[in-house]
């Protein structure tokens, strides 16, 4: 957990042999250097509990990084570079030991700017493209010796389709309710089984899935959300989770 929630995650994932974005730690006014405006544009987050736009700023310049710095709140940054980023995808992993680990198929979401509030597994269009994703998901529990459900997230990057860690999570994960309804067993049954020194259930895909999220604030402005949601869940294998 405290690897998880600090920047020390990162050199951790970084001696499992997995890629990260370029970042900088900043723990005190003298690590606001050239080295640190290297990593500019990119997003300054703090070193515990910065995710999903907590504990989070845009910064392009130095300037912007000492003003995150000054925020009380902010003390100890890791700044890191901005990629091209072109979707995200998440790995769940279920993890005895070294030779009891299986993990679900990859997650894949678009970028925010292209409507990320829709999820799917596999990760189509291109599932076979994402592979890799599996196997440095893996490599990020041996690295720790997890027992558990950890969630491993990653940058799709560029044309080539480079894969970035960018977060892990050690426990049951958002992107995994689909578990639930879409798996041969959740997540969370694989946390308790781990938990009890059981191995991993099986993990494989009874039926495509895809689900948004938040879609009670998607129209909160407009007052269209709950048509809208109303008419979703007509569907007869629609589920609702909360």
């Amino acid at each position: 957990m405290a690897v998880a929630q600090t920047a020390c995650w990162k050199k951790h994932i970084r001696r499992a042999g997995l890629p990260t974005a370029p970042y900088a730690e900043i723990r005190s006014a003298a690590d606001i250097t050239p080295d640190c405006a290297a990593r500019l544009p990119g997003i300054v987050k703090t070193a515990t509990l910065g995710y999903d736009g907590k504990g989070q700023i845009r910064a392009s310049s130095l300037k912007d990084v000492q003003a995150a710095f000054e925020n009380p709140r902010r003390r100890a940054l890791r700044a890191g570079k901005m990629l091209d980023l072109r979707s995200e995808i998440s790995v769940i992993v279920c993890r005895l030991d070294s030779g009891r680990a299986l993990c679900y198929d990859p997650r894949r979401k678009p970028p925010r700017k292209r409507h990320s509030r829709l999820f799917r597994r596999p990760a189509a269009p291109a599932a076979g493209r994402f592979g890799p994703g599996a196997r440095n998901g893996a490599a990020a529990g041996r690295r720790a010796d997890y027992v558990g459900v950890l969630a491993v997230e990653m940058f799709v990057v560029g044309e080539v389709n480079e894969l970035i860690v960018n977060e892990i999570a050690p426990r049951p994960h958002n992107s995994g309710h689909h578990t639930i309804d879409a798996c041969a067993a959740s997540q969370f049954q694989q946390q308790v089984r781990l938990m009890c020194g059981l191995p991993p259930a099986d993990t494989r895909l009874a039926r495509p899935a895809a689900w948004p999220t938040r879609w009670a604030t998607a129209g909160a402005a407009t007052g269209t959300s709950a048509s809208r949601t109303g008419h979703r869940f007509s569907h007869p294998q629609a589920q609702l989770h909360l």
